[in-house]
């Protein structure tokens, strides 16, 4: 029988170490940002963490079965309540669970009525729609009955979640105005990135500006916009370097492009160090990583304006936001910044403080593990 909230309190009192499961989609950039929380987790000796990873192209055969093959949200729903059921009928006991997104908690109702839940996101499915096609994602409608089912299921999902932990403002008030969740049960949190590996101490000696890209889908991330810009003569100056894993053909000489850039990788590091300016004209974005990444790295970032990238960027603080595909916009921000070193200077400590505020990975997974301990009803243990 599985211990009542009480009881884990009770036991925790008594020594226990709380156990607690982690569950996320594991992709993209939300991969690197759970591999950098797992990273400071797993090494809490007073913590027993659990960490069930969903792969794009899970191993299971029922999930390559239609209907299951054929929608993401199904797919990596029953991946998670399957390889949860494998855990406790190995005998695994659970306090708390932490969750990266609706999907995996999608299925368990019966797990998450026992276990408390923290969930956490980086947008809704609302939020999403208008950017589906960008991600591969049909359109939906909004009067189809099975879009609706779905809708009822995510409400439900979020709102039977203990507590959320948005990643920004703009994904807190979607799940209180689009998904009735109660506010006092939000806390906004970015994910974070490891600051002691994402410094920069480095004096450019450079006579050339260092443009940095960092997006492995190059048109969705808006790489093709930088590379009009490298071909005008205002930028014949400038370096830009690319790093994607997207073919990338015919460009100009001062464009050079990194392929299997690994996340967090010396490589990775050595090219945000050599950088003047962090460009991300992106064409769909929620919260993008690199975005923390070049901040940590005091650069200046010029960026689209969607998603939850305003609340990264201060406008004429720590760098520039400008309008989707608007080329002219993005040029004049970057010449602003390429023609006024000291200019990049200021923004890129401002940009490092605001990192230290709000992106620093060791202290937000510290909230993460508190929040799960409060759900549980348990006492927090040592901090990470």
């Amino acid at each position: 029988m599985m211990n009542t909230p009480a009881q884990n309190a009770a036991a925790n009192s008594r020594g226990r170490k709380p156990s607690l499961l982690f569950t996320g989609m594991w992709f993209g950039g939300t991969a690197t940002v759970l591999q950098n929380l797992r990273k400071i987790i797993s090494a809490h000796s007073e913590v027993d963490s659990t960490w069930i990873p969903i792969e794009p192209e899970p191993p299971e055969l029922f999930a390559r079965v239609p209907p299951i093959s054929l929608n993401w949200t199904l797919r990596g729903g029953m991946i998670a309540r399957s390889r949860i059921i494998q855990q406790e009928k190995s005998g695994k006991r659970f306090d708390a669970a932490y969750f990266n997104d609706h999907i995996p908690a999608s299925f368990i109702d019966g797990f998450r009525s026992r276990v408390s839940s923290v969930m956490a996101m980086d947008v809704t499915p609302r939020l999403m729609e208008q950017h589906n096609a960008w991600y591969g994602v049909p359109p939906s409608g909004r009067m189809n009955i099975i879009e609706e089912l779905k809708f009822r299921r995510t409400r439900k999902t979020y709102q039977h979640t203990t507590f959320l932990l948005p990643w920004s403002n703009w994904v807190k008030k979607s799940l209180m105005e689009d998904y009735g969740v109660d506010e006092a049960k939000i806390r906004v949190l970015a994910p974070g990135v490891d600051l002691d590996l994402w410094t920069n101490d480095t004096v450019s000696t450079s006579t050339r500006t260092r443009i940095l890209f960092v997006g492995n889908q190059f048109l969705r991330k808006g790489g093709d916009l930088l590379c009009n810009l490298a071909r005008l003569e205002p930028f014949a100056g400038c370096d830009f370097h690319l790093v994607t894993n997207s073919v990338v053909e015919n460009m100009p000489p001062n464009v050079i492009v990194h392929t299997n850039v690994l996340p967090n990788s010396p490589q990775l590091v050595h090219l945000y160090k050599q950088a003047d300016i962090f460009v991300l004209p992106t064409r769909a974005d929620f919260f993008p990583l690199a975005i923390m990444e070049a901040m940590a790295m005091k650069l200046p970032v010029v960026a689209t304006e969607l998603g939850s990238i305003d609340e990264m960027i201060e406008e004429g603080n720590t760098g520039y936001l400008i309008p989707g595909e608007d080329q002219d916009a993005l040029a004049e921000r970057m010449l602003r910044l390429i023609r006024n070193p000291a200019m990049r200077r200021k923004f890129g400590a401002n940009a490092r403080k605001k990192a230290e505020r709000e992106f620093s990975l060791r202290h937000n997974a510290e909230i993460i593990l508190e929040t799960l301990c409060r759900a549980a009803g348990m006492h927090v243990p040592g901090r990470v």
